[in-house]
């Protein structure tokens, strides 16, 4: 078996390309995570107003909303009828003003109670492992979702922020929107260099 070496040329021109080539690459995945980072972050702070509107307009605690239609009593599905008919107008005007974002309201008691875009199948639905964090601190989680609770299977990016009344954590209010355009930059970013 005959074994080529490479001439000095050779070996000059593949070491060119090497230190060429590597540090762009590098270069490009970084600023793609830098641009990823930024983007992240813009969307966690859109997600966040969304979330205080969202608390803003919760009229008290769920038992008082329940107290008002004389539903103390009634069965558990009773309860989150009459929750989902007091917030969801709440919730779809809410998503008027941005459109394309998952949001929410979560009793602790009753799980779903409105959300949109509106899915009837959704509610009453439990929370997914993700947001168990918001219930065992009581602080707000924002979280990366590949499965479960996405919006149309697109993975999405989520902010959950904890409700309180009168000292309790009744539930969480929610935010999401999908990772495709942050995603999208990301690959462009790395294409381009």
């Amino acid at each position: 078996m005959v074994r080529k070496t490479l001439s000095l040329n050779q070996k000059i021109c593949l070491l060119l390309i090497s230190v060429i080539t590597v540090p762009t690459l590098l270069y490009g995945y970084w600023e793609a995570s830098q641009v990823q980072e930024r983007l992240l972050k813009q969307e966690k702070q859109l997600l966040a107003r969304i979330i205080v509107t969202l608390e803003q307009r919760l009229p008290g605690g769920f038992d008082e909303i329940l107290a008002a239609e004389g539903l103390s009593n009634a069965d558990e599905a009773s309860k989150r009828a009459a929750l989902n008919r007091r917030l969801q107008p709440v919730v779809d005007e809410i998503s008027r003003r941005w459109p394309g974002y998952g949001i929410g309201y979560y009793s602790r008691e009753f799980n779903i109670v409105a959300l949109a875009p509106y899915n009837a199948d959704n509610l009453g639905r439990a929370a997914g492992p993700h947001v168990l964090e918001v219930y065992a601190t009581g602080q707000a989680v924002f979280s990366y979702i590949k499965d479960g609770f996405t919006q149309g299977g697109v993975p999405v990016v989520a902010y959950s922020h904890p409700l309180f009344y009168n000292g309790q954590l009744i539930g969480h209010a929610w935010a999401n929107s999908k990772t495709s355009t942050i995603d999208h930059a990301s690959n462009v970013t790395i294409k381009s260099n």
